[in-house]
């Protein structure tokens, strides 16, 4: 959505959906790339009957969507349960590693193997600054 000179928002434009692997389902969390590229983290992932990523990258220009952890199915890859949120590193990273922010399954009463936490995923490209 462009933000007009007066301050507006201005015509909403989808560029990306749901893909043909079904990797952009639910997506929560975005944070964009030094190239204009999109990442968002997929925060059922874990629980779908087909290969899913926690993490996703999206190409605007194209609507491409690709994974960027491995997929798995019938469960969370190690490091991932629940990925709510998602931004990139600091300095001390290049800004070349995304954060992610896992709820848990302890959120819905259930039992995981990991719990709440933060997983560490490298991108190899730089994310845009926050200001």
């Amino acid at each position: 959505i462009p933000i007009l000179r007066n301050g507006r928002a201005g015509e909403a434009e989808v560029i990306a959906s749901m893909d043909p692997l079904g990797l952009l389902f639910g997506p929560d969390g975005l944070s964009i790339d030094m190239d204009g590229n999109l990442y968002a983290v997929i925060p059922m992932a874990g629980n779908a009957p087909y290969p899913m990523s926690p993490v996703v990258k999206i190409y605007p220009d194209t609507g491409n969507v690709e994974p960027v952890v491995p997929t798995v199915v019938g469960g969370f890859p190690p490091g991932f349960e629940i990925g709510t949120s998602l931004v990139f590193g600091g300095w001390y990273t290049g800004r070349k590693c995304l954060y992610v922010a896992n709820s848990g399954l302890a959120a819905f009463g259930l039992k995981g193997p990991m719990g709440a936490g933060v997983s560490k995923v490298g991108v190899g490209v730089k994310g845009i600054p926050l200001q």
